[in-house]
């Protein structure tokens, strides 16, 4: 039981690295897509996507382990907390700070998503702006003849050489 939880000790420690690291990656994709780098914002999706199998393949192992040290007749899943509290001394109080720790991280994570999310909403509704904008100049546009009755007018647009 000794080594499940020196085990258990490690793996959060891990996904503890695992979260930190992925909150640098949402960071990088915050300032790539404030920047409109669309390069970087790739890169920073590519990173954060391997982040997140890497927290996915520790919390299998996480939640395999807490199932071994369950106390008998406990519900399962069990939570962190909960296997902390039964445990006596100092593996119980380490794994209470590890897992305050672990839910401080996932918080920032998810309030740095969140945000993430609304700036890349944010960018894409300036983007639709402009196109709309564009769209509009380029468009015939219905003008009003002295006598009041509509003729179409239409601004003049450039043809690109195809040599060009």
């Amino acid at each position: 039981m000794a080594r499940s939880i020196e085990e258990l000790t490690d793996v959060v420690t891990t996904q503890i690295g695992h979260y930190r690291s992925l909150k640098a990656a949402l960071v990088d994709e915050a300032r790539a897509a404030a920047q409109s780098d669309a390069q970087a914002l790739a890169e920073a999706m590519r990173a954060k996507q391997e982040r997140v199998a890497l927290i996915r393949e520790a919390e299998t192992r996480i939640c395999r382990l807490m199932a071994q040290l369950a106390p008998p007749g406990a519900d399962t899943p069990i939570r962190l907390c909960e296997l902390a509290a039964s445990l006596p001394g100092p593996d119980g109080d380490r794994l209470k700070d590890l897992g305050r720790v672990l839910k401080t991280e996932a918080t920032d994570l998810q309030r740095i998503n969140r945000a993430n999310a609304d700036l890349i909403a944010h960018c894409l509704k300036l983007v639709k702006q402009s196109l709309d904008v564009l769209s509009n100049l380029l468009a015939p546009q219905l003008v009003y003849q002295p006598a009041g009755a509509p003729a179409h007018r239409s601004l003049p647009v450039h043809r690109f050489s195809q040599r060009a």
